[in-house]
């Protein structure tokens, strides 16, 4: 470097370096050392003390930047734009007490029920009914005909009755309850919810209903034997004599045969 800029900078660049390789933090002002064994020692603590210095802080700063410093911010009565905006930045640590803890589920959510088609027509009807019971034209088609369709449509009536009685039964439960929380939602959170309570409605019906039908079944099956229309059974009564020493006694039994072995 030839230009007195140059030089300059020269100059400086070897004070720097002198002052840094002469650099003392333990000289002692009162009591300079004179032995150069000793102001060696005392560069050499020096340069130590300041690597050792610069390594903690250097530490203390990686320290810093992997910690996550949480700050409260408290926003007095926000728009449910400003909490869903938040939500998505801060869903962990996002949290907003709710001024009422219950709402009936009546009020957000809906069921709409359908029932089979077979449930709206004619044929579960007391007009239809009666229809069947005053027909004797269908008394031609089968001898067990006019008797059994009658009680079967009493029997699909009563299965829709059942069906819709305790769907509306059930309807009415599920909407008088409480959802109970102490803060503020999600959209997916609620839907979560939501279905949860949902599913356990239609067990809850499903099972009710199925149970009902398993007692009506039980019913019919242990009274088979003795059923009043012979449909399935017929009552057949044989005497038999049974020789004692005492006496003679007369016992009658029955025995359930199935109509077509009657021929």
């Amino acid at each position: 470097m030839s230009t007195p800029f140059g030089q300059y900078l020269l100059a400086l660049y070897k004070q720097c370096k002198q002052f840094i390789i002469n650099l003392n933090l333990c000289h002692s002002a009162r009591k300079p050392a004179t032995n150069p064994y000793d102001i060696y020692t005392q560069i050499l603590s020096t340069r130590v003390y300041i690597t050792l210095v610069l390594m903690s802080i250097s530490i203390y700063t990686f320290y810093l930047s992997q910690v996550t410093i949480t700050s409260t911010i408290n926003i007095e009565h926000p728009t449910y734009d400003q909490y869903l905006s938040l939500y998505k930045v801060y869903n962990q640590t996002l949290s907003c007490p709710c001024s009422t803890l219950s709402v009936r589920y009546d009020q957000f959510i809906r069921i709409n029920v359908s029932f089979h088609p077979v449930c709206d027509s004619l044929y579960v009807t007391s007009a239809w009914q009666n229809y069947i019971d005053s027909s004797i034209h269908l008394q031609n088609l089968s001898p067990h005909f006019p008797s059994t369709i009658s009680h079967s449509f009493q029997a699909l009536a009563n299965l829709c009755h059942l069906a819709k009685m305790m769907l509306t039964t059930g309807l009415s439960d599920f909407n008088g309850k409480h959802f109970i929380t102490g803060k503020l939602l999600s959209a997916d959170a609620l839907l979560q919810e939501s279905n949860e309570a949902l599913r356990s409605f239609l067990y809850g019906i499903t099972t009710s209903f199925i149970r009902s039908i398993s007692l009506v079944q039980d019913v019919t099956y242990a009274n088979g034997i003795v059923s009043g229309l012979l449909t399935m059974h017929a009552l057949v009564v044989e005497k038999s004599i049974v020789n004692n020493e005492s006496q003679k006694l007369f016992m009658l039994y029955y025995k359930a045969v199935h109509p077509k072995d009657l021929h």
